[in-house]
């Protein structure tokens, strides 16, 4: 009985100091209220440093992201999943580097997902860009280009 009371003891400190690992959440709310635009494709792969195989060696690619949306009023929002606690990304350590022309941008992280939404101006059709810089070990900047339909 002593070893599962002690055992309960040590996976809750476990889970404690892991949770601690992660940075606190940057516009958690904002980013949550935000209405989605009915029509919304955005999108970022992989990026950074990475090997498939021990002996491989190591590889970089480039951050490069993109969102297609109409103009309907809505927000288009590209997730990111973060990498380890403190290692590659860092949550809530980001900010809008180069502002889009046609449209505003917010940068947070929430759920541990890096989020970066765009909403289009009131009219706004056409291509648009943006550049996002991500503190943290390993900094990035990240251009993500925009195309809104009607």
């Amino acid at each position: 009985m002593m070893f599962r009371q002690v055992g309960t003891l040590v996976l809750a400190m476990l889970a404690a100091g892991c949770a601690s690992l992660w940075p606190p959440e940057q516009n958690a709310a904002a980013l949550a209220a935000l209405a989605p635009a009915a029509r919304c494709h955005a999108d970022l792969p992989f990026f950074g440093y990475y090997k498939y195989t021990r002996d491989e060696p190591m590889q970089y690619m480039e951050p490069d992201g993109r969102i297609a949306m109409g103009n309907d009023g809505g927000w288009c929002m590209i997730r990111y999943q973060l990498t380890m606690p403190n290692g590659g990304l860092s949550a809530g350590e980001m900010e809008v580097t180069q502002p889009p022309v046609g449209g505003t941008v917010m940068v947070g992280t929430l759920d541990r997902l890096l989020r970066i939404a765009y909403q289009p101006n009131p009219g706004f059709t056409g291509q648009d860009a943006f550049l996002v810089h991500i503190k943290g070990p390993i900094p990035y900047v990240v251009p993500i280009r925009v195309f809104v339909g009607q």
